[in-house]
């Protein structure tokens, strides 16, 4: 299996891609990283190419959708939260909870999708699940 791991940071983006074998591929995204999982997966199915899982955390698109447009993905897990954002509020580098995530969809019946909305959620008491600790909650970190 080939693992991909795709985070975006503000206007960075660090890419990560570790070989396991040769049959298929995971891809884990966050932010607008998760945009581009979602367009690598499809670009693999044009390809014919299969994908075992994509995990994506609190995807964010600046346009475009989140649709899987082939079924050469057999799971998606998508972690996202809609909770209320203080971009406007505190700026970008000062915000809580900047952007917020969305659901995605399949044209497909596969992959098969795992939605878990942590909308109202708290990641620990007191603190509610932003597009900045998604990751943690996601792990129980």
């Amino acid at each position: 299996m080939r693992t991909f791991f795709l985070f975006l940071l503000l206007s960075f983006k660090s890419f990560y891609a570790q070989e396991i074998s040769q049959e298929a591929y995971e891809i884990y995204g966050h932010s607008r990283g998760g945009a581009a999982a979602v367009r690598i997966a499809n670009v693999l199915g044009d390809m014919n190419i299969n994908v075992a899982e994509v995990n994506l955390f609190d995807p964010v698109s600046l346009g475009g959708d989140f649709i899987f447009t082939h079924p050469n993905v057999l799971r998606v897990n998508n972690y996202y939260q809609r909770n209320s954002s203080d971009l406007l509020s505190k700026g970008l580098l000062g915000a809580d909870n900047p952007f917020l995530g969305s659901p995605v969809k399949a044209k497909f019946s596969f992959p098969i999708i795992n939605q878990v909305n942590y909308t109202g959620e708290n990641y620990r008491p007191g603190v509610p699940v932003s597009h900045l600790n998604i990751i943690r909650k996601a792990y129980g970190l």
